[in-house]
């Protein structure tokens, strides 16, 4: 039960937006609003996997117990944290890297090993990182007594439980207590379901299409064919687009839905690919992973405070533990060690090259920054979808002219492999119909020249608080458009990239 699935949007949403509404209208007491929702939010996860439900259970409650332990305990003694923190961390590295673990040891020492097959549970990455926050931010003094109730809902609620946010404590748990979360008012409604709209068409329409050109190169180049550069080029910059529109798109959605709800959960992406650099880049992509490394990763080791030499080493472990945290992947690593290293280069320059005067030459500036920074997330990207080191190293090759194949649309985009159709395809231009690059420039003219989906739903609001006719016929519009998809899609929906971490 995915967020753009028919069960999920015409189902689950509206039961348990309704009973919340008349719980919350009915009853005066939060308490049972919260079990409602945290019960409900449960069933979204056991929904996947009957097997998953005791991991978060036992992990919810665990994490609640380290937390009232370390408030007893006082900030002078660090056991109870340093435990919880094991703990954790044991938890996740045995579902997500045991087997990764394994495999390495087999392959370096010539051991048969017996890996275990194990299933990694969904959402393990995202509320590990969300309750070791906590648990850290308690050791702290930051965090006060937290009831069972409230610290379940916390985890649980089902908008971001999945792929995040990576929702912090101060997001959620004072709002609860003072009560100024599910408030159910028409304007926060009207602005969740417009946020809602647009990520479902981002990602039924735009990330499910840039996925044809995308899997198709990727997969052949992880099945050992050769790639020509055409393919290879046209592969990366369609995953570009294709994990851009995906999980912004799977964000909007949880955090339109929490709107509805009267829970305000943290903006994840801010247009990441109009960034002039990758320092500005990780302030825009996937900002609660980046706050969460920075917080209680990057600032413990000593972030800049201790030199350059050091402040690199930092930025360079930071990226590192980054990159594994998606995945038990080499690939992944490569691509955390890189992201790190860009980071590195470009706090250089930032240090050595100054800005240049002049209206001209600061135009040129910046695009040229533009160009080097989006240049340098495509091919990142690369070693982030690749599944394997071959696949990997055949893409690199292909795209800087290395590639074993002939230039070729083998893999070229095709509207009819769409998961929708375009009305009246048949009658388009082959010009226009294969024409992959035309639905890149497409895609590129949206993430760099439109506003984004929070700049949009702002602009609907007025100052009095309420929203213009135009905003109720867009939201209107887009639900009935995504309705169309729905019905016709119900058995081509696809999960969400994140899904996998």
């Amino acid at each position: 039960m995915i967020f753009s699935s028919p069960e999920f949007i015409f189902a689950f949403v509206p039961v348990v937006f309704l009973v919340a509404f008349l719980v919350r209208k009915l009853v005066s007491n939060t308490a049972v609003l919260l079990i409602w929702l945290t019960m409900s939010s449960l069933f979204f996860y056991g929904f996947w996997k009957a097997d998953y439900l005791p991991i978060i259970v036992v992990s919810i409650l665990a994490n609640w117990l380290l937390g009232r332990w370390i408030l007893s305990a006082g900030n002078r003694n660090r056991v109870p944290l340093f435990i919880g923190i094991i703990l954790n961390l044991l938890a996740i590295g045995y579902y997500k890297y045991f087997d990764f673990f394994v495999s390495n040891v087999n392959a370096v020492a010539g051991t048969e090993f017996s890996e275990m097959g194990l299933l990694l549970p969904l959402g393990i990455s995202f509320f590990t990182f969300q309750q070791i926050a906590y648990l850290v931010d308690t050791s702290r003094g930051l965090v006060g007594r937290t009831g069972i109730l409230e610290y379940a809902f916390f985890v649980s609620f089902f908008p971001q439980l999945i792929a995040g946010p990576i929702v912090h404590h101060r997001h959620i748990l004072p709002a609860v207590r003072q009560g100024e979360s599910f408030g159910f008012k028409s304007e926060e409604i009207l602005k969740g379901l417009h946020a809602f709209g647009i990520g479902f068409v981002k990602k039924v329409v735009f990330a499910d299409m840039f996925a044809v050109a995308a899997s198709s190169v990727f997969d052949a180049a992880d099945a050992g064919q050769a790639i020509s550069t055409h393919d290879a080029m046209l592969g990366a910059v369609s995953y570009t687009f294709q994990i851009y529109f995906d999980f912004s798109g799977y964000t909007d959605m949880a955090i339109g839905l929490g709107h509805m709800f009267g829970v305000k959960l943290p903006k994840n992406f801010d247009s990441p690919y109009k960034s002039l650099g990758i320092i500005e880049f990780w302030r825009r992509w996937h900002v609660t992973l980046s706050e969460f490394l920075r917080d209680y990763l990057y600032i413990p080791l000593g972030g800049n405070r201790k030199g350059m030499p050091r402040r690199y080493f930092n930025l360079i472990t930071t990226m590192f533990l980054g990159g594994l945290w998606h995945g038990a992947s080499w690939t992944f690593v490569v691509w955390g060690v890189a992201h790190g290293l860009l980071l590195m280069i470009n706090h250089t320059i930032r240090r050595l090259v100054p800005r240049p005067d002049g209206r001209v030459a600061l135009m040129f500036f910046r695009l040229g920054s533009w160009l080097v920074t989006f240049a340098a997330i495509n091919l990142t990207w690369v070693s982030f979808r690749a599944t394997t080191w071959s696949g990997m190293w055949e893409m690199y090759r292909a795209i800087f002219g290395f590639g074993g194949a002939s230039a070729s649309t083998s893999f070229a985009f095709d509207p009819r492999e769409m998961s929708y159709p375009i009305p009246y395809h048949q009658h388009l231009p082959e010009s226009v119909l294969f024409w992959p690059w035309l639905v890149v420039l497409v895609g590129l003219l949206i993430c760099v020249m439109m506003p984004n989906t929070w700049q949009l739903t702002e602009r609907y609001e007025i100052r009095r608080g309420r929203y213009r006719l135009l905003a109720n016929l867009a939201t209107v519009c887009l639900f009935v458009l995504g309705s169309w998809f729905i019905l016709y899609l119900q058995n081509r929906i696809t999960e969400f990239i994140y899904f996998n971490f």
